[in-house]
């Protein structure tokens, strides 16, 4: 199970994971706050905190450290991470500043649009994948996209 709790009688919560019947303490990224928010079979965990400047920003927990997941380069913006594989691969959306969204990958702590991994042709018709759900230890992916020449939404297996 993996969450946040409050340790200590502190009026700030932390990323959690249950062990038997402890609470296990993750930290924070510097900053007061921090929330899980999915653990993996092996242990991984993906979630935000807090960082040290008061901004929020996502992380990796490898089961010794939290670590701090990096942005799409020439994106910028915000993450949010929603899943996390065995392998410690996590998948989300990155927003920019412009309110654009990508499907986004982490292998570890780098970042990926997924978009890349589209085909020409797929980019042609129009397609931009938007989010990413789901994880799985093969690397399938399940998320969102958005055609932009048809503006139709789907969910599509990417």
């Amino acid at each position: 199970m993996a969450g946040g709790a409050y340790f200590n009688g502190s009026q700030y919560q932390h990323a959690a994971i249950k062990d038997g019947n402890n609470f296990i303490d993750l930290g924070t990224l510097g900053g007061n706050n921090s929330y899980a928010a999915d653990i993996s079979d092996t242990g991984y965990v993906v979630g935000e905190s807090q960082r040290a400047n008061g901004n929020y920003a996502n992380f990796l927990w490898d089961g010794d450290s939290m670590r701090l997941l990096q942005w799409i380069p020439g994106i910028g913006g915000s993450n949010f991470v929603f899943d996390v594989n065995n392998l410690g691969q996590s998948v989300g959306m990155s927003q920019a500043a412009n309110a654009s969204q990508y499907a986004t990958l982490w292998n570890g702590v780098k970042a990926y649009d997924l978009n890349d991994f589209l085909s020409q042709d797929e980019k042609d018709s129009g397609w931009v994948l938007t989010s990413a759900y789901g994880i799985n230890d093969n690397g399938f992916i399940v998320g969102a996209a958005l055609n932009t020449i048809d503006t139709e939404r789907i969910i599509r297996e990417l």
